[in-house]
């Protein structure tokens, strides 16, 4: 897409599906949510976690752009995108102290759609309700959305 805008379209929809992934999870592991989110990610502990959900989740799927302050007020790390990092979150702090969360969105995308290739149950095992009787329809909007990406 025109200024590699795909990857604010594969966030939108990739986040819930992972927020799924990380409900379905959490609950076989009987661990906290955040616990289990900050594990995959590798992060550092439940606060990273937070931090990481609060801006990118909440950021991409209520205003399809990073949070930049918390419901509180709190300022939030500015949100960072570049094919030179990684499909994890990274915090790092700037020189001035400008707190940073580097993350290249497709990599994350991709990381997250592995799941689901791997397993595509995991779209008829939440307790609210199956997405769609064939959970190979969300897997090819993604899909679609990927291929997007590169017109």
């Amino acid at each position: 897409m025109e200024n590699q805008d795909g990857g604010t379209a594969g966030m939108m929809i990739v986040l819930p599906l992972y927020e799924r992934y990380v409900q379905i999870n959490s609950k076989k592991s009987k661990q906290n949510w955040l616990v289990y989110l900050a594990n995959d990610l590798t992060l550092k502990g439940r606060p990273e976690a937070v931090i990481f959900w609060t801006t990118f989740r909440h950021g991409f799927c209520h205003l399809a752009m990073p949070l930049e302050v918390a419901r509180n007020r709190k300022p939030l790390p500015k949100a960072r995108f570049s094919t030179d990092f990684s499909w994890r979150p990274t915090f790092v702090t700037e020189p001035g102290n400008q707190q940073l969360i580097c993350l290249d969105p497709w990599k994350f995308i991709h990381y997250v759609m592995d799941k689901y290739d791997k397993d595509p149950t995991l779209l008829e095992q939440h307790p609210d309700a199956p997405l769609l009787g064939n959970p190979y329809i969300w897997l090819m909007l993604l899909y679609g959305c990927l291929a997007v990406s590169s017109w």
